[in-house]
């Protein structure tokens, strides 16, 4: 038996959560120092039977059925988040139109919605460390689907960008799906995984694409603002599908739960789980921002935030700047700037057509990171995607015919979507569960604000000086770069920790 002075030593402890045969109370217990940490006590029961983590049970499951349609739930929930992006690009060129808005406002317009979705990223993200994950992402998908809905509805601009802001805080919420996803799948095919969601990207932005191409036109961007939350409305069809996080549930003392969540999962897969107790760390202390700022954990969160504002400016500015990229020619023709600044563009079936064939850049850029992250690790992978991009921004500078302006154009959008989900990766790996939801929601919400300043990088700089915007995001590639190779930790084949 431990000592009183052994005792008065003791700062931290291990609980060990009993099965639902009784009481912990009633249950005999020894404590037995802990060699390898003099600090930390650890409660075992007599009959020694022998503990087993939900780190363990997740690896001996593996990668199966159960995996897959947990993977084909996030991934419709990706898509959704992909449309509402793609409707983005759209609905800014018909409002100068009808509305007659100005540059500035056509920025604001985009950026507010990214304001949005900075508030609520770590906003749901606290919500999913407290309530749960499966909680966190339906109220977002049902947040992003009714203000998405009633915006059609929208008499003016003020209006719109109330409306617009609002929907953007569900659509940060659905990042959750991505911590949800991590800690349902083991180890070796965690990156994997959680890359293969740029396919749903794929499929939202040419379901979009196709809904504008068809709609658009005899119907108006009204009715397709309200056909396109149909997607947001079937979730909630499948929301009694989606499974809580097991490892959410250890923490908040339900081991029940989670042992009938992982035996459903290794029932799917064909696998047995590890004989023994399921135990885990119990944490009251969840979901708190001031653990993202411990001594363990400052300087990888600062560092991380950069990285997130790098590659989402560089993401959204590549999209934003894609139709004015291909008119802008250096090769001899005054000085050679080829945009015409006029206001009003109808947006015409062959702009649609071009959107849909940009974002066959989401699948390279995807297949490239799915080939390269577990090589390379995520450190390095992530500072080569951020040279490559650093270098398809200074050859868009010089002087180029259309076709290779194009494959140069394709080239930076592969990288900006690589990048993204290379820190989609990475997040979720480096924080513990107790607060990995808030951690991957701020890291988005500060990211969010290269998307707020995107559209002044893309639009309002572009239209002055082509050149200097170029700059700009190449320099952003250069720092991001730069992060990534002194990140303090690498992932790769890293177990997900559970506590601190």
């Amino acid at each position: 038996m431990a000592t009183d002075g052994d005792s008065d030593e003791i700062t931290a402890r291990r609980r060990l959560l009993n099965d639902d045969h009784g009481n912990m109370d009633e249950m005999d217990f020894t404590v037995l120092p802990q060699t390898c940490s003099p600090d930390l006590t650890l409660f075992t029961r007599l009959d020694k039977s022998k503990e087993i983590t939900v780190n363990e049970v997740v690896e001996a499951i593996g990668f199966g059925k159960f995996q897959l349609k947990c993977l084909g739930i996030m991934g419709f929930i990706w898509m959704i988040e992909s449309m509402e992006i793609t409707m983005l690009s759209l609905l800014g060129p018909l409002l100068v139109c009808e509305w007659g808005i100005s540059s500035i406002q056509e920025a604001l317009l985009t950026s507010i919605v990214f304001l949005g979705y900075a508030i609520g990223s770590p906003c749901f993200g606290w919500v999913s460390d407290h309530y749960g994950r499966k909680v966190g992402l339906t109220i977002a998908v049902i947040c992003t689907s009714y203000f998405g809905l009633i915006s059609a509805a929208a008499g003016g601009l003020v209006m719109t960008l109330l409306l617009r802001s609002l929907a953007g805080i569900g659509v940060g919420g659905i990042a959750q799906c991505v911590t949800m996803l991590t800690e349902l799948v083991p180890s070796k095919t965690r990156a994997k995984s959680i890359i293969s969601l740029q396919v749903f990207v794929f499929i939202g932005m040419s379901f979009e694409g196709l809904l504008a191409y068809l709609l658009l036109v005899p119907l108006g961007w009204r009715m397709l603002l309200v056909i396109s939350t149909v997607p947001l409305l079937a979730f909630l069809l499948l929301s009694p599908r989606l499974v809580e996080s097991p490892r959410f549930l250890l923490l908040t003392g339900k081991r029940k739960e989670a042992t009938d969540i992982l035996e459903k999962g290794a029932k799917a897969n064909n696998k047995s789980i590890p004989e023994g107790i399921l135990v885990a760390d119990l944490e009251t202390d969840r979901g708190r921002f001031k653990d993202l700022f411990s001594p363990s954990y400052r300087t990888l969160t600062f560092m991380l935030w950069w990285i997130w504002i790098a590659s989402v400016t560089l993401y959204y500015s590549t999209i934003l700047m894609t139709p004015a990229l291909t008119k802008v020619t250096r090769c001899g023709h005054g000085d050679g700037n080829e945009i015409v600044h006029c206001r009003c563009k109808q947006v015409t079936n062959s702009d649609i057509v071009a959107i849909i064939i940009a974002s066959i850049g989401e699948l390279l850029g995807g297949l490239v990171a799915f080939l390269l992250i577990d090589r390379l690790g995520r450190k390095r992978t992530l500072a080569f995607g951020f040279i490559l991009a650093m270098l398809s921004y200074l050859l868009l500078i010089i002087c180029a015919d259309r076709t290779t302006k194009y494959g140069l154009t394709l080239f930076s959008r592969s990288c900006g979507s690589g990048l993204s989900l290379l820190c989609y990766v990475y997040s979720p790996e480096v924080y513990p569960t107790k607060f990995r939801a808030v951690g991957i929601g701020t890291a988005n919400a500060v990211g969010r604000i290269g998307a707020i300043l995107s559209p002044f990088i893309a639009q309002v700089l572009f239209s002055a000086s082509d050149i200097l915007a170029l700059v700009v995001a190449a320099g952003f590639a250069l720092v991001g770069a730069i992060c990534s190779l002194f990140l303090p930790l690498e992932t790769k084949g890293r177990l997900l920790q559970d506590t601190n």
